[in-house]
């Protein structure tokens, strides 16, 4: 018979340290889900307009004063991803 100790033992060590990765991980996700919340209080939390675009013009954060701001003055909403260079030639 073989002895499968050796690697049983290398199993469980490697399923220890897995487990470890995932619990750090999920510790990070926790963060950055709690620095997300925040960010987000931050700017919904005011009556400036603020916004974020790309290097390419396309809206990557606005905030719902922002939104509603745009929905008033064009007549149309906008949402992440659209250019900012088309607003208003719909």
């Amino acid at each position: 018979m073989r002895d499968h100790a050796p690697l049983i033992e290398a199993l469980q060590a490697e399923n220890a340290a897995l487990r470890q990765r995932l619990a750090d991980l999920e510790q990070t996700e926790a963060a950055l889900q709690s620095r997300q919340a925040n960010l987000t209080a931050l700017i919904e939390n005011t009556d400036a307009r603020i916004w974020a675009v790309d290097t390419q013009y396309r809206l990557v954060a606005g905030n719902s004063f922002f939104q509603k701001f745009i929905q008033q003055a064009l007549g149309q909403p906008i949402v992440i991803g659209d250019s900012v260079l088309m607003l208003g030639q719909a």
